[in-house]
């Protein structure tokens, strides 16, 4: 029994490091429960719409749900990435993943936000099919500022402090990071506001987190 025990231990230190474990749970839980935990006591206020006058000339384009959902694909990788780097430059970035959360949560219950989707006409196209699934099973509330363009972001970000990825990884995931909050829109799951939202947010957290990070370490050095 302890031999397995040491084998399946070995076996996800290959995967991530001791210490990138906890972190990694802590924030997959809080994203969870900060999107989904936070609807039942939301479900009954009113909820706002920040949509603009830009907003309303982006056209509607479900091809782009392609991209959207290819985001999943990003952020698995892009958070494995992050997690296996360092120790120091992990707890940096998912410190401040989690503290965006948060920030997102506050808003969530104080200022919900929805959007008016289109109608879907057109059953005989795929793409159309496959954005009338995301509209059915992802309700139109907790959209400010935007989880989607949040977790992308953060895998932009945690990208550019990454040593041990090819030299194409960085601006290919500052691509992707674009294109995916680019199809938020496109496909009337969010408004721009929701995308600045997100990346002013964890801008702000990310300085939080550095701030804190510095002036724990430099605590330590003077004890």
């Amino acid at each position: 029994m302890g031999k397995m025990i040491d084998s399946v231990k070995e076996r996800m230190l290959k995967l991530l490091p001791d210490y990138a474990w906890k972190y990694a749970a802590v924030a997959f839980l809080w994203n969870v429960f900060t999107y989904c935990g936070t609807r039942p006591f939301t479900d009954h206020l009113q909820h706002h719409s920040l949509k603009t006058a830009l907003d309303n000339v982006i056209p509607f384009r479900p091809e782009w749900i392609v991209i959207y959902l290819l985001a999943f694909v990003f952020w698995f990788f892009g958070y494995y990435l992050i997690l296996r780097e360092d120790k120091e430059m992990m707890k940096r970035i998912v410190i401040a993943e989690i503290l965006a959360k948060s920030v997102c949560l506050v808003f969530f219950i104080v200022y919900p936000t929805t959007i008016a989707r289109p109608e879907i006409l057109d059953s005989n196209n795929i793409f159309m099919e496959m954005t009338a699934l995301i509209y059915k099973i992802d309700a139109p509330t907790n959209l400010f500022p935007s989880i989607h363009c949040l977790e992308s972001w953060v895998c932009f970000r945690g990208a550019q402090h990454l040593r041990h990825v090819p030299k194409w990884y960085k601006p290919f995931s500052f691509v992707c990071c674009m294109a995916i909050c680019i199809s938020t829109v496109m496909v009337k799951q969010h408004v721009v506001a929701d995308f600045v939202g997100a990346v002013v947010v964890f801008e702000s957290c990310l300085l939080l987190s550095t701030y804190y990070l510095g002036r724990r370490k430099e605590i330590f050095v003077h004890e």
